[in-house]
């Protein structure tokens, strides 16, 4: 170590080393140390405190690390400590809190960790506290913490218990008036007295709070204690009236019956998300925020209209551009009239509305309609007949056919097939890709694919039945004109099905194939006379499948007539016969060691098995550091043109390897 002296940075990340040298701290004049995923290192020596020079440290995903040492209070300079996923980690030493430099510290994940955390409130030039998952501060942040006003970035700010009354109020917000990027208040189910507690955030006055998250979380158990805080809620709700600036807010477990009115003033707002909202039956007038691109409504049990206040005027979602409704049980309509009716032509069309997703809502008879739609998504009970009256609005306004822009159709579970009109389908020109799943799936194309004017690129199906037919018999053998392009077809969860549909094989335009969780499915023959077309197979979750053509078996099943295919990582992964392999790709987890026994097992006896022998292989890794390509030299195979995808700078490098 006394040869690095002037050494200012090292990164020792991914090693396999236990411990840190004691005679680190002979690098005097270190500045940076990066130690990431040292997944074996336990412990730091106590000497690392004489690195009087060092501002940052880094030891993210160090998991097997159960401690600090008390020195660490010494690093007088240390601007940045990050401990992300230090999953061992149990205690910090209270030296910590003499870091009176650090900037930025990060405790995410470290879900073993426990430490007073009244230390955090020495650290008066904190700028980034991210807990984000961090057992210490379950029950609540310390109190002082708005003594910390240089604080910019907190991930997270936890209500407490209040046992014990240790625990900082809301008001621990007042004067952290530079927060700013996203903040998340947790448990707010547990302020007892909401004027008191939250009269002083001041939550107006941070203008830099771009997306906001307000979560009720815990539900008290007692039913009369519940009732006094949901009556609360609201005045708890207003006092934590963002700034104008706000471009997200994510509200949910909100127990009260209606909201602020702040909500209809976040001109600059977004994204919307309200789940779980139990007692709320409808929403304020959202359509007039010019802004709102996003809107997801979920798990409303009692909300009924989703517009209760007025007639709607000219202003209606003029951005609005994805609109997501789920269990929302009781919802009937967009906007409750005097007589509780409403028909789809007194209400004016979404004008930029691109993808709708509608799923388990039963009652719901009446929609704007969406002219420009380019995705829609239907299950879980929605009548299709209820939704096809929206989707055949056509307004005089506009000369556009209804549903001429849609590409992507999902359909699940949904009732009222049979009145799916002829119109309707022939209105689908631009449709490009189908999902059907369980009782759609066999209806749709048995009765109304034929009707199709568009040629699918991807078709998935999921059903129950052992057996499907993609086409009816009686029009031939050849695919109907919205299958005669197919490129790309995938079967999933299909778990009484044994054989693949006969009719594949007659897909001459197949590319992909794609099968998931079928496990009764027995064999891939009837797709053979396809299969010199398809150049990516992609199987996972069929274990009769797995059996049959494991290459490890004696009795292993090979197909002939595949000659080029690209593969990808699946159960199935290996045929026998002479195969020249174009592309592979390898997923790896984003923190997966390469040296890690898990890589070494599982990946590197795959490569060998599939790998070994070709001559040529243009091999696309997906991973962040040149380790994985050294780790090859197992293969024993000759690579002359690899690529090597950097999930960091996101390009391709050009890597020649010589034969090993």
């Amino acid at each position: 170590m006394k040869k690095l002296k002037c050494l200012r940075a090292l990164n020792l990340s991914f090693n396999s080393m236990t411990q840190l040298p004691k005679s680190i701290d002979k690098v005097k004049h270190l500045r940076y140390l990066d130690l990431s995923y040292s997944l074996k290192l336990r412990s730091l020596p106590e000497s690392i405190g004489n690195l009087v020079c060092l501002q940052t440290l880094k030891l993210k995903g160090c998991k097997s690390l159960v401690s600090l040492p008390e020195s660490i209070g010494n690093l007088g300079c240390l601007q940045t400590l990050n401990l992300t996923f230090c999953e061992s980690l149990v205690s910090l030493p209270e030296s910590v809190g003499n870091l009176n430099y650090l900037h930025t510290l990060i405790l995410t994940f470290c879900n073993k960790l426990v430490f007073p955390t009244k230390i955090i409130t020495k650290l008066i030039n904190l700028k980034e506290l991210d807990i984000e998952g961090c057992k210490a501060f379950e029950d609540g942040m310390p109190v002082g913490l708005g003594k910390l006003l240089s604080l910019q970035s907190l991930s997270s700010f936890v209500v407490g218990n209040n046992k014990k009354d240790t625990s900082g109020k809301l008001n621990e917000l007042k004067e952290l008036v530079d927060l700013r990027g996203k903040l998340t208040i947790r448990n707010l189910g547990l302020v007892k007295d909401a004027a008191s507690e939250s009269n002083e955030t001041n939550m107006r006055s941070k203008k830099h709070i771009q997306d906001l998250s307000l979560l009720w979380g815990i539900r008290c158990s007692d039913s009369s204690e519940y009732e006094i805080r949901k009556s609360e809620s609201l005045v708890l709700l207003d006092n934590l009236c963002p700034h104008q600036n706000l471009r997200s807010l994510h509200l949910e477990g909100f127990p009260g019956v209606r909201f602020s009115d702040w909500l209809i003033s976040l001109i600059n707002v977004v994204r919307i998300f309200l789940w779980d909202l139990p007692n709320c039956k409808h929403l304020p007038p959202l359509e007039r925020l010019p802004c709102l691109r996003v809107l997801k409504v979920d798990h409303m049990g009692s909300l009924e209209w989703m517009d209760y206040y007025e007639n709607i005027g000219d202003v209606f979602f003029p951005s609005l551009e994805e609109l997501v409704i789920n269990y929302c049980n009781n919802l009937r309509g967009w906007q409750k009239n005097a007589n509780e009716t409403q028909n789809h032509l007194s209400l004016p069309p979404f004008p930029r509305l691109s993808y709708l997703r509608i799923d388990n809502c039963p009652k719901l008879t009446c929609m704007p309609s969406f002219p420009h739609l380019v995705e829609l998504e239907l299950g879980g009970g929605n009548s299709v007949k209820l939704m096809l009256e929206t989707c055949m609005v056509k307004h005089d306004s506009s000369f556009i056919s209804p549903l001429s822009h849609l590409k992507h159709l999902w359909l699940r579970e949904v009732t009222g097939i049979e009145a799916m009109a002829v119109d309707w389908m022939k209105n689908l020109t631009s449709l490009q890709s189908l999902d059907l799943s369980r009782s759609s799936a066999i209806q749709i194309l048995s009765r109304h694919l034929q009707y199709l004017p568009s040629q699918l690129q991807e078709l998935k199906i999921s059903f129950n039945d052992d057996k499907l037919d993609l086409w009816k018999h009686t029009q031939g053998r050849d695919p109907p004109h919205a299958l005669s392009s197919l490129q790309t077809i995938i079967f999933s969860r299909c778990r009484d099905m044994k054989a693949l549909p006969e009719q594949i094989g007659n897909l001459q335009s197949l590319r992909v194939l794609e099968i998931r969780y079928c496990p009764k499915l027995e064999s891939l023959d009837e797709a053979d006379r396809c299969l010199t077309n398809i150049h990516t197979l992609r199987i996972c979750g069929c274990p009769i499948l797995k059996r049959k053509y494991d290459p490890d078996r004696d009795s292993c099943k090979s197909f002939s007539s595949w000659h080029t295919f690209k593969f990808q990582y699946a159960d199935i992964c290996c045929f026998n016969g002479k195969i020249q392999i174009l592309g592979l790709i390898i997923p790896f987890c984003k923190m997966l060691n390469p040296q890690d026994d898990y890589f070494q097992k599982k990946y590197q006896r795959w490569i060998k098995r599939n790998v070994a022998g070709i001559e040529l292989l243009d091999l696309l890794l997906v991973w962040n550091t040149s380790d994985v390509i050294t780790s090859l030299n197992l293969v024993g195979a000759s690579f002359q043109s690899l690529q090597y995808l950097s999930r960091k700078k996101r390009s391709i490098f050009k890597i020649t390897l010589t034969q090993y």
